[in-house]
């Protein structure tokens, strides 16, 4: 557990002036990455800076 202190961007996008003539091409789905900062409430000795994990954030709706 911990406090999220910072989530980066979450991504850009470009676009193409001319609408592509062909739109039932393949498409592919991209992972998204995003960097997040946290202070953590216990320090674990595994984990170092620039790792990469799977996060879960807790949201109210």
């Amino acid at each position: 557990r911990g406090t999220i202190r910072r989530i980066g961007d979450a991504a850009t996008s470009q676009f193409a002036l001319l609408p592509n003539p062909n739109p039932s091409g393949n498409f592919t789905k991209i992972t998204q990455r995003l960097e997040v900062t946290i202070d953590f409430d216990e320090q674990d000795p595994r984990l170092r800076p620039g790792m990469m994990v799977e996060v879960k954030i807790p949201h109210r709706s």
